[in-house]
């Protein structure tokens, strides 16, 4: 037991001095007894306390106080990861957030503790009317990290927001049509390069900062690209298609032509049958009127030429 007289089961030694944390007066050797010692884990015999929440500078991971920062925002806040400041428990990447007094965050990041976040000389600004949504934050350089800011939706007109990317000391210096140097206009919702908008309730929620001058804005968005044109059915998408012939236009009697179009195949009539004489066959195959009238004619030149030579043979 390192704490002989003293209830223990934490057998903690901070120091390593072999006496327990429990019992040692003076844990971190710094000659300062720990009742006494606003740093009582970090050798510090000087007790400066900037934010004055009872941690000394020497050990105090988040050097925060109303006081320390410029804002017209009445009862602001700071939250580690959504809970109060315990600096003690505090370690690697959390989430740092400013709430109002109504528990609205204004601004979140993220911040590696292993260095402390130190506020002083901090500007944040909220718009002063009710007209136009706006959110100024300057002085917190993340040394490459980016913030979310949340700009109050106070203009129905409005349908983005124009973010200056640059540390500025006035709002004003964002110009009224997004056009300055460091400007980007980003719709809601939308994203633009690194930049994104979302909105949530009566609220624009604005990631990808570096710096933080946010306006709520309106632009007329683009034309719309027009309409690409219907893909074609040539080059053989398929056999069926390309073996189709093109429809042949109609002629004059088709155009005039007033009634269903379905009118299925038209009859021609056949011609009507020539009148067979009764009896008359010749090798067996029926004769009409005209073929018996031919026949007449041959058969009486033939009788007539067999007559002129018998006339003539009875003569000589």
């Amino acid at each position: 037991d390192n704490c002989q007289f003293t209830a223990n089961t934490d057998q903690n030694d901070e120091d390593n001095d072999t006496l327990g944390d429990a019992c040692d007066v003076d844990i971190d050797g710094d000659s300062l007894n720990n009742t006494n010692d606003n740093c009582p884990f970090a050798a510090n015999l000087d007790q400066t306390d900037t934010d004055g929440d009872g941690d000394g500078d020497a050990c105090d991971l988040v050097l925060w106080d109303q006081n320390n920062v410029s804002s017209n925002i009445a009862n602001m806040s700071v939250l580690i990861n959504g809970g109060s400041i315990t600096d003690q428990n505090i370690s690697g990447i959390e989430t740092v957030s400013f709430e109002d007094g109504e528990n609205n965050t204004i601004i979140s990041f993220d911040w590696n503790f292993s260095d402390t976040l130190y506020f002083p000389n901090i500007t944040i600004t909220q718009q002063e009317s009710n007209s136009t949504g706006s959110v100024l934050i300057s002085g917190l350089d993340l040394s490459g990290g980016t913030k979310t800011v949340y700009v109050d939706n106070l203009d129905a007109g409005s349908n983005g927001v124009c973010i200056k990317d640059a540390e500025i000391t006035d709002i004003t210096e964002v110009s009224n049509d997004c056009s300055g140097d460091s400007e980007t206009f980003v719709a809601c919702p939308g994203s633009s390069g690194v930049y994104a908008c979302v909105a949530e309730g009566d609220r624009y929620k604005v990631s990808g900062l570096s710096h933080s001058g946010v306006v709520e804005q309106y632009q007329t968005p683009p034309p719309a690209p027009p309409a690409s044109p219907p893909p074609s059915s040539s080059g053989g998408s398929s056999r069926k298609s390309s073996a189709k012939k093109a429809t042949p236009e109609p002629t004059e009697v088709e155009a005039a032509y007033d009634g269903p179009d379905d009118i299925g195949a038209i009859d021609e009539p056949e011609p009507a049958p020539r009148k067979v004489e009764d009896g008359s066959e010749l090798t067996g195959f029926a004769v009409t009127t005209d073929r018996i009238a031919g026949f007449a004619v041959s058969i009486g030149i033939l009788a007539l030429i067999a007559g002129l030579v018998w006339y003539h043979n009875k003569r000589k």
